[in-house]
């Protein structure tokens, strides 16, 4: 008996329905400041979720043109824990997942309102970029 891959028509991110956090990510990107670096990536694919992956560093000063050996970042945004898909006015989770050794902001991971998880990200960036430029 063959076996068929069954797509569940409820899923947010088929037949070209945009993403659910997709207004959380249009904010951010207007947000953001001025990065030599940056990539907004937002899905439903398993969860919904918001992937930030950014660099203090331009391209071309990236050690043998790889991102990890810049000064980079990487944040993700996806709903309070134990949500798969974000539903209106709930709750997110942001977080850090990786950054680069020589960046010393710490960031702690916070649960709230999709604006404050927003400026807690735009925060973390310009104390970031600060305490950077002073270790120059």
């Amino acid at each position: 008996m063959p076996r068929e891959v069954i797509h569940d028509v409820d899923r947010p991110d088929i037949n070209g329905v945009k993403p659910k956090m997709q207004d959380i990510a249009d904010s951010l990107l207007g947000a953001l400041p001025k990065l030599p670096f940056s990539s907004l990536k937002c899905n439903d694919n398993l969860m919904s979720s918001i992937h930030l992956k950014a660099s203090f560093d331009d391209r071309a000063e990236w050690s043998n043109g790889i991102f990890e050996n810049s000064l980079y970042f990487m944040f993700s945004i996806h709903p309070k824990k134990g949500e798969r898909y974000y539903q209106e006015g709930a709750p997110v989770s942001v977080e850090i997942n990786n950054k680069s050794y020589k960046i010393p902001t710490k960031f702690r991971k916070y649960t709230g309102t999709p604006e404050k998880a927003i400026a807690k990200i735009v925060t973390w960036i310009d104390k970031a970029q600060s305490e950077i430029e002073q270790q120059r």
